[in-house]
């Protein structure tokens, strides 16, 4: 193997791993977005006609049900590839 075919090889790796870089940071962005909205958005925000009991898949169900908190984890993404 000479120089340019492991320059070329090194260039598809580095493709690689700014591409799983780039998915591990959505899933941690979604991920923990999920996490606050489940177990802390509850507790700042009341339910409507919801039970008096803390469940949290209520309330992430809730919390989707709004397209623009769907939009939080996106801007978040985006702010962190951008900086």
């Amino acid at each position: 193997m000479d120089f340019f075919e492991q320059q070329e090889h090194a260039r598809r790796q580095t493709r690689l791993l700014l591409a799983y870089f780039a998915a591990s940071v959505v899933v941690i962005v979604v991920l923990t977005y999920l996490i606050f909205a489940a177990f802390a958005l509850p507790f700042l925000k009341p339910l409507p006609h919801g039970p008096r009991i803390h469940n949290p898949l209520v309330s992430l169900l809730w919390l989707l049900a709004h397209s623009v908190s769907c939009l939080a984890p996106l801007k978040a993404a985006l702010l962190l590839t951008a900086g």
